[in-house]
């Protein structure tokens, strides 16, 4: 047998991802949104914008020049608005994230 770690040494793992869950969560919101302002056709929030919550990095609550709004950081280094539109890349134009 293995010698046995003690509590604090234990590894541990949550059962699932809390970021990708809120990032779906975000994501489900203004596919919604979306749905009932101009009738995508998209079936799924992951359709409609291209991405899974798994590949959300980061999310931004204001850009510099715009204000206020939604973006998703995706893990490769793209950003996306609330309505799936590609946006400025650069990090420096974003404030207040949610990680």
């Amino acid at each position: 047998m293995g010698k046995r770690k003690r509590r604090e040494e234990v590894d541990y793992v949550l059962p699932f991802n809390l970021d990708a869950k809120v990032y779906r969560d975000v994501m489900m919101k203004y596919f919604r949104f979306a749905r009932g302002l101009h009738g995508t056709s998209a079936k799924t929030p992951e359709e409609f914008f291209g991405f899974t919550c798994n590949d959300v990095a980061m999310v931004y609550g204001h850009k510099m020049g715009t204000g206020e709004g939604m973006w998703f950081r995706l893990k490769d280094g793209r950003v996306f608005d609330a309505q799936a539109r590609p946006d400025e890349p650069e990090a420096a134009y974003y404030g207040a994230t949610m990680q």
